[in-house]
């Protein structure tokens, strides 16, 4: 039987973990022929990065990206990438940093910022993402959670001790009765309650993993009533301590800070036991805004929209039409994917690409699919996604028809795409880079020379009104095809398809274009001669920090990306901004986008970038400032202008990188309140013959992350796979973390499925128990090096 030829559109990192899955089998060829067509010279969508040789091979990116720690199917690609590259099992390693701090800038009602900075320090561990062990249990990462909000309330009452040691008042004998009452309720007969239901709840959750005669229903109910309990006691405790030391709390930050958290702990297993989540799963939650949420459970206006919570949304882009005052993310979706990184990542807390997410990832993936025999077919633009006619009488649940452009003309059959790195060697493999722009010398000269004269940029739906593409042609279904891989972004869906039309076959696909809608973002980076240090910022190093002056409240530190040309030449540090870009007419058009709009979107965010450098400085770098002329401005001369040395000023600002993302094809897709009921899953497109994949389907953490745009992928290649072979590749259970976020029937059905396995089988149940006791052994010596 001749093999399945399978046409995958778009080139981001989903299309690619699904040709990875399906090409990871031995014999491959046997069952599948498969093209790649994506638009322009680059893999990478969203979070495509190049470098720039006409500038010190400067890194050009789209925002600041880093990897966190709980990207379990992530990594798992990467590493088999990288093994089958060079041989060895540990490559990926030298090719990703660990870090584990994060640092956020906290408002002070009353006008400035509370000092210092908040920095969260998270404890590294001896795991690696990707090994493809299981998650635990719901309920044992429930545990887990009151574990840490027990430690949090013993640590804010330690706090608390010390900050009325501290304090200086007139009236010594209030603050002598105070003392006496916080050392009668930590050492005293108010704390044992709590004390005994914490070590009894400890050890009830080792018991309900061996006790193999309860059900798992009926270890909720008794999980549920014992945390209500402690839970309970520790809420009337603080609220008695709140009365009594409440100015004191708002006056000491870093007891103040202890007191959030605390407070946001509680209202979670408050909400989490609420609302049932142990037995309904997270998606039900996202009826409700966290925000909305949390308020929901009792949380106060201080805690429910501190900078802790906010840092949520900032991460994820959820703002609405990029306005960062309008906050919306679903619940569950919060819920889980804090859940899932701050308890279940491995080694560190975030993994930073070295060398760009072009060199670390996408290149070396686009090498081993091209090595296996994966066709790649760049410079080809979708123009449209058809069913059959209605006139022609065929089943209407097919792709029948794709028509694609070919914007170029090629020297040669097919375009080499990427460059060796003189300066990066991993394991043998020598890294290669994605260039800022493409390679001229492999197309046509002529079309090379208008091009560059044009400006056109062959990434963006927009190039078509000042370029026509030089070949139009048609793949037919059962000629050309036999199945479609269809990832292109959802923002640029709509350009290529009509959702009236393909509601047919899936009437979810029309409201899911009215429920998940997609946000313009921006990017500018600035390349300094003195170090980050020198600058001013001494907080943490290298810091990731969130919550500062809008609109450009996210500053990522990003100086290990720097190659050797640029250090030789005086750079010393680079600062990455990303955030939301404000909807306006000009680059909220969508698939009516004109390339001048996105030289206007650049004006726009250079003149906003230009006026916050010139206002907001001090409390990022103190010592970089335009003293004494304006303090509150940046030094400009501390700005390498890559050989722009006669700009002055905020003049220098036009030789660094400003990134407008406001194509259909790279704009963020988000996740707001009822949004993920209308998701669709990557194997339930309604048509028999095409996959779904991307960070906007129904993939089992349904947020924009790259974690959830290759579950998708594998999800897609897993129902493609059991389609042509009849055997699922990747399984559906080796896929991590799918059915925690499942509907609530799925989740209760996988949930005791799962349960039951583990208590069968001794080895898998002793590392089950060896996990949860590292994941509470953690939580304590967190808890102590805070």
């Amino acid at each position: 039987m001749a093999p399945k030829k399978v046409v995958v559109l778009g080139g981001g990192i989903s299309a690619l973990a699904t040709v990875f899955e399906l090409t990871n089998t031995p014999n491959w060829q046997d069952n599948y022929d498969i093209t790649v067509y994506t638009m322009g010279w680059r893999l990478g969508g969203k979070v495509a990065s190049s470098r720039n040789p006409d500038k010190l091979g400067r890194l050009e990116d789209t925002g600041v990206h880093f990897i966190p720690g709980f990207y379990e199917n992530f990594f798992k690609v990467v590493r088999a990438c990288y093994t089958e590259l060079t041989g060895d099992s540990s490559a990926w390693l030298k090719a990703f940093d660990q870090y584990n701090i994060l640092s956020t800038m906290e408002a002070n009602p009353k006008g400035g910022w509370y000092e210092p900075p908040w920095i969260q320090v998270s404890q590294p561990n001896d795991k690696l993402p990707g090994d493809g062990s299981p998650l635990l249990q719901l309920w044992q990462y429930f545990l887990v959670v009151v574990d840490r909000v027990v430690d949090q309330h013993f640590k804010f009452l330690s706090q608390a001790q010390s900050a009325l040691d501290s304090v200086d008042d007139d009236d010594e004998s209030l603050l002598e009765k105070l003392r006496e009452k916080m050392i009668d309720v930590i050492e005293g007969v108010a704390s044992e309650p709590i004390r005994a239901a914490a070590r009894e709840l400890r050890e009830l959750g080792q018991e309900l993993l061996e006790d193999t005669g309860k059900l798992l229903i009926d270890i909720l109910e008794v999980i549920s009533k014992a945390v209500g309990v402690l839970i309970g006691l520790i809420n009337e405790l603080l609220q008695g301590i709140a009365k009594m030391l409440g100015p004191i709390i708002e006056r000491n930050t870093e007891l103040r800070r202890s007191w959030i958290m605390l407070q946001l702990g509680i209202t979670i297993v408050r909400g989490v036991l609420f609302d049932e989540v142990l037995i309904k799963g997270f998606r039900p939650l996202d009826k409700y805004d966290f925000i909305e949420w949390l308020e929901r459970n009792g949380a106060e206006k201080d805690v429910a929209q501190s900078c802790q919570v906010l840092g949520i949304y900032e991460g994820l882009f959820a703002f609405e039409q990029g306005n960062l005052n309008t906050p919306n993310l679903a619940a569950g979706v919060a819920l889980y994917t804090a859940m899932r990184w701050f308890l279940t990542y491995k080694g560190a807390l975030i993994w930073r690409p070295i060398e760009s997410t072009g060199v670390a990832i996408f290149s070396p993936l686009y090498t081993v699919l091209k090595n296996r025999g994966v066709k790649f077919e760049f410079f080809h633009r979708v123009h449209s996604i058809n069913m059959p006619d209605t006139t022609t009488g065929s089943p209407r649940n097919v792709i029948d028809n794709i028509v694609i452009g070919r914007q170029v003309d090629l020297k040669e059959r097919y375009y080499n795409p990427v460059v060796d790195e003189d300066w990066s060697v991993i394991s043998g493999y020598h890294a290669q880079y994605w260039p800022h722009e493409p390679l001229w010398d492999q197309i046509n000269d002529e079309q090379a020379a208008k091009l560059k004269a044009l400006k056109v940029n062959l990434e963006h739906y927009s190039s078509s009104m000042v370029w026509n593409d030089v070949d139009v042609f048609t793949l037919r279904y059962g000629v050309d095809f036999d199945y479609v891989v269809m990832a292109i972004p959802i923002g640029a869906l709509k350009c290529v398809m009509n959702p009236d039309d393909w509601a047919t076959v899936n009437p979810t696909w029309k409201t899911m274009f009215d429920y998940n809608p997609t946000v313009t973002t921006q990017g500018f980076q600035l390349w300094f001669t003195p170090t980050t240090e020198e600058m001013g910022w001494t907080a943490s190093p290298q810091p990731i920090l969130g919550g500062y002056q809008h609109p450009y409240p996210d500053w990522g530190d990003m100086t290990l990306l720097l190659n050797p040309e640029e250090k030789a030449a005086g750079v010393q540090s680079l600062a990455h901004f990303a955030v939301v870009l404000p909807e306006n007419s000009t680059n909220d058009k969508g698939c009516a986008l004109t390339p001048d709009d996105h030289v206007k979107a650049a004006e726009e965010i250079s003149t906003m970038a230009k006026q916050w450098l010139n206002n907001y400085i001090p409390p990022l770098w103190g010592n970089a400032t335009d003293k004494p002329i304006n303090p509150n401005g940046l030094k400009w001369e501390d700005v390498y202008t890559f050989g722009d040395d006669k700009a002055r000023g905020d003049a220098r600002f036009d030789s660094q990188y400003v990134s407008p993302n406001i194509d259909p094809s790279i704009r963020y897709d988000i996740s707001p309140k009822n949004s993920t009921f209308y998701r669709i899953k990557p194997s339930e497109s309604g048509f028999r013959n095409m996959m779904i994949c991307g960070s906007w389907t129904d993939n089992g953490l349904c947020s924009s992350l790259m974690e959830g745009a290759v579950m998708s992928g594998m999800l897609a290649a897993s129902a493609l796979s059991k389609e042509v072979t009849g055997v699922a590749s990747p399984k559906f259970e080796e896929i991590i973390g799918v059915i925690e976020y499942g509907d609530e029937e799925e989740f209760k059905a996988r949930s005791t499925q799962e349960l039951q396995v583990i208590r069968d089988t001794a080895e898998l149940r002793a590392i089950n128990l060896q996990a949860y006791e590292d994941l509470s052994e953690g939580a304590d010596s967190e808890s102590k090096e805070d």
